[in-house]
């Protein structure tokens, strides 16, 4: 698949992962081939979507907080493995981390997350602000936020759920 149909089918799997309210960023990667250095070129990318996600929340709900630093989105990630971040990406787009209500299908969001992990193939890179199910270092000023992103190194993709209570 050429590279600029790749993107654009990233961005389409993604829209559609975003249907039930995530928010989803995704685009070309400026970073050296070193995958040592591609959290650090990722990372910006995340908060620029979790600054979205911040700052339409805000405007809806007085308790949200300012939203963590680049800084601080950074030491908090953590790596997954591809299967674990097609889980995870399904998980954020069809489950309410708040409410534990349903966003959209589960089979289709598990569908559309494992063919997304599949464009960036087997050499990607993925990370989440998730440790377990319930234990989490935010990347929203929301009080519940759900984040996976992933790079090639070529191209990335972020997917954030912010929720309040």
């Amino acid at each position: 698949m050429r590279q600029h149909a790749r993107l654009s089918t990233l961005g389409d799997l993604l829209r559609r992962l975003a249907e039930g309210g995530a928010y989803v960023r995704h685009g070309r990667l400026h970073a050296p081939a070193d995958p040592a250095t591609w959290r650090g070129h990722l990372v910006p990318e995340i908060h620029r979507i979790a600054g979205r996600a911040t700052t339409e929340w805000a405007a809806m709900d007085s308790w949200v907080q300012q939203q963590p630093s680049v800084t601080e989105i950074e030491v908090s990630l953590k790596r997954l493995a591809p299967d674990q971040s097609a889980a995870e990406l399904a998980r954020f787009a069809s489950v309410d981390l708040a409410h534990r209500s349903s966003l959209m299908d589960p089979e289709d969001a598990r569908d559309l997350a494992s063919r997304a992990v599949g464009l960036l193939g087997p050499r990607a890179l993925w990370w989440t602000n998730h440790e377990d199910a319930h234990s989490w270092s935010g990347v929203t000023g929301c009080t519940f936020d759900g984040m996976v992103a992933g790079t090639d190194g070529t191209f990335f993709a972020v997917l954030v759920q912010a929720v309040e209570d």
